[in-house]
């Protein structure tokens, strides 16, 4: 098989392996949402952030140490933006986060794909977070591309939405 269909064959693998990673993540949970959360109604109230907790549940789709080093990284910006964390799993908490993450190879390097959700003390999911991150790393194990920069962009974007869903109203 020539070059160029190797690398077109490669990136269309990836392209679909991405595509069936963001459409099984967007399938978990209920999907009891309505609306664009993001986008409160002029009635909403912000909630006060002193007065909320949020406990991260470990992160599913990713390494151990990788998971380490992000749930470093989310510590690290929620205490910039005065965000409070639980120190625990198990600990009481306003909100509960779980983190599904995914690596990918693409000819270019990985695309991280990451989704975020956010339950309420009963379980039922409130809001939800997504977005993706490109790693330029292309030899072997995708993960292996995840570095410190890459970790605190998205311990920063998921700080910063949750910030704004609480100023919001956190509906």
């Amino acid at each position: 098989m020539p070059a160029t269909a190797i690398s077109l064959a490669r990136r269309v693998r990836g392209l679909m392996a991405v595509l069936a990673t963001t459409l099984l993540l967007a399938g978990c949970g209920s999907s009891n949402l309505t609306g664009v959360v993001n986008f409160p109604g002029s009635d909403a109230t912000p909630v006060n952030q002193s007065d909320v907790t949020f406990a991260f549940e470990p992160f599913t789709g990713m390494p151990g140490n990788v998971a380490d080093a992000l749930a470093e990284q989310i510590a690290e910006q929620a205490e910039t933006y005065d965000i409070v964390l639980t120190k625990r799993v198990d600990a009481d908490a306003t909100y509960r986060v779980k983190g599904f993450l995914s690596s990918v190879s693409t000819d270019n390097g990985a695309s991280i794909v990451y989704v975020f959700d956010v339950f309420d003390a009963s379980g039922t999911r409130l809001h939800r977070i997504t977005g993706n991150q490109q790693s330029t790393v292309t030899a072997g194990d995708p993960w292996s591309g995840v570095g410190t920069a890459i970790l605190r962009q998205i311990a920063l974007d998921l700080i910063l939405e949750l910030q704004g869903w609480l100023g919001g109203g956190a509906r």
